[in-house]
């Protein structure tokens, strides 16, 4: 591993024999990032972001991409093309810490509807959870569906523990995978409604104002 994850960088290879390469994101991938949402069905984005998610804002792209690989890491799978020259993101993972408890971490997987069920998010996690061991992480924290029974048959497999509910979900802390535990919870993140963090909750509030805000000026 390197001495900063700003340099991680990992060649992989999917069941299928594609070859991947899983990197630490930049700042750079902004452009991509959007593409890539743009190209991720609605029902996706509602499940990996509880929320409905149209064009995403500059705020968030930047939240997204410039993280600090300390309390917030992500990194991305990517795939060449034929002649080498273009490179394409099929897939992102990330985690980001709690502050009021440091070693729970919010993690989600999003992997492009073409990719998926190819092995790219067990890939994305096997790595995502050895950087976040390596910074003291010992659990992620899953936000589940009150109605999604079958996740919650999942997260006991994998000793998931509730810690709280409210109307609509069920909060879980999950220990990080390793293993067949990892193919587990690539299910349940590709099945559960997952969040990345409050903060970006925060963001999906914050354009949907500014969208409100636009139209009120017109």
């Amino acid at each position: 591993m390197p001495e900063s994850l700003r340099e991680f960088r990992v060649e992989a290879t999917l069941r299928d024999g594609t070859p991947v390469l899983v990197r630490a994101i930049a700042p750079e991938d902004k452009d991509a990032l959007a593409k890539a949402l743009a190209d991720t069905s609605p029902e996706t984005r509602f499940r990996r972001f509880m929320a409905p998610l149209g064009k995403p804002s500059a705020a968030m792209l930047k939240y997204l991409t410039e993280v600090d690989f300390r309390d917030h890491v992500a990194i991305v799978a990517t795939v060449s093309s034929l002649d080498l020259k273009e490179e394409r993101g099929v897939g992102v993972a990330r985690f980001v810490r709690l502050k009021d408890d440091p070693h729970v971490a919010e993690a989600a997987v999003t992997v492009v509807d073409g990719w998926q069920r190819r092995g790219v998010a067990v890939l994305l996690l096997s790595h995502l959870s050895e950087l976040a061991t390596a910074r003291g992480i010992h659990c992620f924290r899953a936000y589940v569906l009150k109605d999604n029974e079958g996740v919650r048959a999942l997260l006991a497999q994998v000793n998931a523990v509730m810690v709280a509910e409210d109307d609509d979900t069920y909060t879980y802390d999950v220990p990080l995978p390793k293993g067949d535990a990892l193919s587990v919870l690539a299910r349940i993140v590709r099945e559960a409604a997952e969040t990345m963090s409050f903060v970006l909750r925060r963001l999906l509030a914050s354009q949907k104002d500014e969208g409100r805000g636009e139209h009120e000026t017109e």
